[in-house]
């Protein structure tokens, strides 16, 4: 039994990247076509995308390019785009070569890495896609969906970056 997105799922977590508080909102949005409609209006605004394909399933590795033109459509130029292999703990069923992901991604300019959300023992997606928007940020390089400022928290204040993640 799988559990399905059904339209849009919503959520955050707080982060600290380079001694600075990070609130990430996740927008998980339904990889059904019949949902697509409903989350092309999530592309905008989006600081990053990750394209997520299932390493024992051909079938989702070969709709990549399918997103990857709604990417095109409906993003802003400057998003990230990050190419994630999922379920790296069940390599012995592997139907996609890691080296097919990673040709894919950067055959497209996108960043690639394959992980695991169940045993969640590899680099977590986070720790690798957010010290690169950090170097985006600092280095003045305009990111949709990405505030940078002094947020209210309940205790203490401090500087906060608030993006929103596809």
């Amino acid at each position: 039994m799988h559990d399905y997105t059904i339209g849009v799922e919503f959520g955050y977590i707080n982060r600290e990247v380079r001694d600075r508080d990070v609130r990430v909102h996740i927008w998980d949005t339904a990889g059904q076509e019949v949902f697509q409609s409903i989350t092309r209006s999530y592309y905008q605004k989006t600081a990053i995308v990750f394209l997520v394909y299932d390493i024992t399933n051909r079938y989702s590795f070969y709709h990549l390019p399918r997103w990857v033109d709604e990417i095109r459509k409906n993003a802003g130029r400057e998003v990230m785009v990050v190419v994630v292999g999922n379920k790296r703990d069940k390599g012995g069923d592997r139907q996609i070569p890691e080296s097919s992901g990673r040709e894919f991604a950067e055959g497209h300019g996108f960043l690639f890495i394959e992980t695991s959300s169940r045993t969640r023992n590899d680099m977590d997606l986070l720790d690798f896609v957010l010290p690169i928007l950090m170097d985006k940020i600092e280095s003045g390089v305009p990111c949709d969906g990405v505030r940078v400022g002094t947020v209210q928290v309940p205790s203490p204040p401090s500087n906060n970056t608030c993006c929103k993640i596809l």
